[in-house]
């Protein structure tokens, strides 16, 4: 007996996308938790449990300042900064070897007054 999807020439994948994610899983995971209890209750448990969270921002509940902000404002840019051993910043080139450009090492900006350091 043949095992298998018969619609499925051989060494055809039968997941050509592959696996989702783990994170991915979960968030649909999620989605279709809340889904259920929207519809459960016309979304009452979730306009409930909003209401909480809206009660302790007004209170100034730091986590839940933190979390109404992050949705209505946006996450803030996350800055990095990199510096040598000295502190000196470091200069950081963004390579994508899909593109032919060639880069020369003058074309890169002088990260202070010592001159580029450039190391490969």
């Amino acid at each position: 007996m043949a095992m298998g999807n018969p619609n499925w020439k051989p060494g055809q994948s039968g997941n050509p996308l592959g696996s989702a994610s783990p994170g991915a899983l979960k968030e649909k995971k999620v989605l279709a938790t809340l889904e259920r209890a929207i519809a459960q209750d016309n979304g009452e448990r979730i306009r409930k449990g909003i209401e909480v969270i809206l009660d302790l921002f007004a209170k100034g509940e730091r986590w839940a300042v933190e979390f109404v902000a992050d949705r209505v404002d946006g996450k803030p840019i996350q800055q990095l900064s990199a510096s040598d051993a000295d502190g000196k910043p470091l200069a950081i080139a963004i390579v994508n070897y899909s593109d032919t450009v060639q880069l020369q090492s003058e074309d890169v900006p002088n990260p202070g007054p010592e001159g580029s350091r450039l190391r490969h």
